[in-house]
């Protein structure tokens, strides 16, 4: 699957959804794990790191288109 375009994470703090663009260079992996949501600013890596169930859940991609 590319990583480039924009992905839609559901936060696991607040259950709200949200978009990222993710460009070359950059992996969904590293957002989902440590971006703060737009909406409460907690991020994942602020809550158990043992459970990795608190990542950002990827619930929808969109190609970038050229």
């Amino acid at each position: 699957m590319p990583d480039r375009g924009f992905w839609s994470l559901r936060c696991q703090a607040c259950q709200k959804e949200f978009t990222i663009e993710v460009n070359p260079g950059e992996h969904l992996v590293d957002f989902a794990k440590s971006l703060p949501c737009p909406n409460c600013k907690e991020t994942p890596d602020e809550r158990s790191a043992a459970d990795k169930a608190t990542w950002h859940h990827v619930i929808g991609f969109q190609a970038k288109r050229k």
